[in-house]
């Protein structure tokens, strides 16, 4: 189900050299990590209050 919410962000990451981890704590909270593969463009990457924004929008 989680996969299944984050799989159109995480392929828009992507696209611009990122990837997308994430982990359960079993109690409700779902942690995610975005880590910058050689050559990402960072600049294309979105601030993190427009990122929480599009994660949660579902």
């Amino acid at each position: 189900m989680v996969e299944v919410a984050l799989s159109k962000i995480r392929e828009t990451l992507a696209a611009d050299g990122f990837k997308m981890k994430y982990e359960t704590t079993g109690q409700g909270v779902l942690n995610v990590l975005i880590v910058a593969e050689p050559g990402a463009c960072v600049e294309c990457l979105v601030p993190e209050p427009i990122l929480w924004i599009c994660s949660t929008a579902n």
